[in-house]
Order: C-alpha cells, then structure tokens, then sequence
C-alpha cells in the first residue's frame, strides 16, 4: 500500500482529533478487522451455497447491518443510529464529523482496491 494512502487515513484521524499513533494504528486495526470479517463472511456464504452447508458464516440475518459491505454504503449519519450507538449513545461525533467518517471510508476502499491482485475475490 502506497505511504500516501496510509497517510491520508491518518490525517482524517488526526484532523478528527486523534493525535496519539497507538490510538490511531488501534482505530485503523478495528475498521480493518470489521472489513475482513465480512469477507470471511462472504466467503462462508459462497462455501454454503455451493455446499449447502451453512459453517463459517458469522453475521446472522439480523446483523446484516453490521457488515462492513452495508457500513461503506450507508450514509455517515448512519452512524448515529441503533445500532452503531449501543456502546457509545452519541455516535463517532466526539471525534468525526459525518464528512470526515465518510472520507475514511472512502480512503480503506480505495486501499482494498488497490491491495486486492487483479482478478482477485473482494
């Protein structure tokens, strides 16, 4: 991954008011987790399709809303709903605004597309 790429999420980041690297490298690992988890997911449910067995799929019909492939599409206000706000009741807006949330999603995108070889799985 190009060091501009990596450098545009930390500035999102920084500008939203995170300035301590451990806490940023953490807020990145966790976005990239959630992203990963639901391409194992997607990967699970290829596997039960073609199986018909339903083993390694981890979001469960009501936690569709969860998975990283819904999040990136959803609007940033989003965020500011159930059930994104179950442990933090006031959303990311003590340190994003809806604009910045948005850019970072934006940014992780465009890294996965560029990490991913050509012709490769999403």
């Amino acid at each position: 991954m190009p060091k501009s790429k990596v450098d545009r999420v930390w500035d999102a980041f920084w500008s939203g008011g995170i300035s301590n690297p451990l806490e940023v490298i953490e807020q990145i690992t966790y976005l990239l987790f959630i992203r990963r988890l639901d391409d194992l997911n997607t990967l699970a449910e290829k596997k039960a399709h073609r199986t018909g067995k339903s083993e390694g799929i981890i979001f469960g019909p009501d936690q569709q809303d969860l998975r990283w492939s819904v999040f990136k599409n959803d609007e940033p206000a989003r965020l500011y709903e159930s059930p994104y706000t179950g442990l933090a009741a006031t959303g990311p807006e003590a340190i994003f605004t809806e604009g910045q949330v948005d850019n970072i999603v934006d940014i992780l995108n465009i890294v996965k597309a560029n990490a991913l070889p050509t012709g490769g799985a999403a």
